[in-house]
């Protein structure tokens, strides 16, 4: 196992418990649980709003699983360039899931 396919599979265990808290626990405060965020115990109050919450949260658990499901594919089936391109891309995505979600989390936290 090369360096690039350590770093997938690191990203793709992350990823993984990440994806299980956000479908069984996704009121904890650990991993991107919406535990963090004060609203989210105000929001159980309101049905119509829990549900439209409950709905975004399995959204961005079931985008998680595509990531997971390509990084599998290109980490048993890509050559060495995919992989690289591959880490490039995870690096933005990262890049701009923090930096779109920093602001949120800093006024709503």
């Amino acid at each position: 196992m090369n360096f690039l396919s350590a770093v997938m599979v690191g990203f793709i265990v992350l990823e993984t418990l990440n994806v299980g808290m956000l479908y069984f626990t996704p009121g904890t405060r650990k991993g991107n649980g919406m535990g963090v965020f004060k609203a989210y115990e105000k929001a159980k109050a309101d049905p119509e709003i829990f549900a439209l919450l409950s709905y975004l949260v399995n959204w961005v658990a079931g985008t998680k699983l595509i990531f997971i499901a390509l990084l599998l594919v290109i980490l048993f089936t890509g050559d060495t360039n995919t992989q690289v391109f591959s880490i490039f891309a995870l690096i933005f995505y990262c890049t701009h899931i923090l930096l779109a979600t920093l602001s949120g989390i800093k006024s709503y936290g």
